[in-house]
């Protein structure tokens, strides 16, 4: 998987850490998360990933969780 940038806006990456708390997404989590997805970590991939897929929506949950444990992620405000 290519990840595209090593910053995160804190809005974004607070908003990507309560998701991985959670057992499932809701239907404007997983739309939230979509946009995301296709800004951080694999815009490629994002048009095949849909949102109301609930497949798609663990594929990218996975990926999320991937993409925070970076240890060179940078959060910005």
């Amino acid at each position: 998987m290519k990840i595209k940038m090593k910053e995160i806006l804190r809005s974004d990456y607070n908003f990507m850490v309560g998701l991985r708390s959670q057992s499932h997404a809701s239907a404007e989590q997983a739309a939230k998360l979509r946009e995301l997805y296709g800004k951080y970590i694999n815009e490629s991939r994002m048009s095949v990933l849909n949102s109301t897929c609930s497949t798609c929506v663990v594929e990218m949950m996975n990926d999320m969780c991937n993409y925070l444990q970076q240890e060179d992620l940078k959060i910005i405000d």
